[in-house]
Formats: structure tokens, C-alpha cells, sequence
């Protein structure tokens, strides 16, 4: 991690009821790790009493799951350094986890919940959640049973 900064931008990604969704992934290249420096995630929702989302993040194997490219962009575009952080978005196969990378039972953390008609912002600067190289981390999210499907925009935030 050399204090590139880096953002992958997920945008549209539509939440329907009673299934996790990967929003946003971020995966780390074979030679360089990522910090986690945080996500943001917001949603459409129009109804003021309606059930809260659900996001958490989890850890993947890099490459697993089906998706959309999203390309890494510079929080400063004045530095001359290309980013190499590889992003997904648009999942349409969700990823696998838990696999021999991970011996961990439950890979997920940082759970949550954030009303629908607002968002959540997650500053994780001084969390030290670190993604091992050749790995990836994804930011998932899920409307409630009861809830009403909706949309969802945000980001996740890394260090190379």
C-alpha cells in the first residue's frame, strides 16, 4: 500500500426482497494488498415507515461470481501512479465465499442496517481491514421480508 487512494462506483443496483445482492467489489491484484478505507451506499426508497436494508461486507475469492467491470478511479487526480485495484459491479451470479482462502465460518462483517430513504456512509480509516492479495472484498445488501425493492447507489473506497 503505497497511499494511492482509489474509489469503485456501483450505481443502479437493484435490491428486490428476501435476497443478498452484491452491490460492489474490490479486489486486490497478486502482487499488492488494499486497505479498506470505507463505502457508502444509498438507496431509493420513498416510504418513511418502511423496513430497514440489511449491507454487510464480505470476503471473496477474487474472480468468483458474475459481473460488470468497474473501473478503480484516483481521489487525486494529480498523482501519475494508474490505479490497480480491479472492481466489480452489476453482479448477476453472486460470489462464493468461505472457500480454503478463508477457514473462517462466517466471512462477513461489519452488518448492518440503514433506512431506505436515506444511506449509510462507513469511514473505516482506522479499522485496518486489509484485502490479501489475489482476494477480493464485496459490499452485499438485502431488503427485508415486508420491505419494498429498491435501488442502490454508493461506493467503496480503498488504499493501494
Amino acid at each position: 500500500m503505497a497511499g494511492l487512494n482509489v474509489c469503485v462506483n456501483f450505481y443502479e443496483a437493484a435490491l428486490s426482497v428476501g435476497a443478498w445482492r452484491t452491490v460492489c467489489s474490490v479486489s486486490a491484484p497478486a502482487e499488492r494488498m488494499l486497505k479498506v478505507k470505507g463505502f457508502v451506499i444509498n438507496t431509493d426508497g420513498t416510504d418513511g415507515s418502511a423496513k430497514p436494508i440489511q449491507y454487510r461486507l464480505i470476503r471473496i475469492d477474487s474472480g468468483s461470481g458474475s459481473s460488470t467491470g468497474a473501473a478503480a478511479h484516483k481521489a487525486n487526480n494529480a498523482l501519475g501512479a494508474t490505479p490497480v485495484t480491479v472492481g466489480a459491479r452489476a453482479y448477476t451470479t453472486e460470489p462464493t465465499y468461505g472457500s480454503a482462502a478463508y477457514t473462517d465460518a462466517t466471512p462477513h462483517f461489519y452488518r448492518g442496517l440503514f433506512h431506505p430513504q436515506g444511506g449509510i456512509t462507513r469511514d473505516l480509516t482506522f479499522d485496518d481491514i486489509v484485502v490479501e492479495e489475489g482476494t477480493g472484498l464485496a459490499l452485499q445488501a438485502k431488503v427485508p421480508a415486508g420491505g419494498s425493492a429498491v435501488n442502490a447507489t454508493g461506493h467503496i473506497a480503498v488504499e493501494e
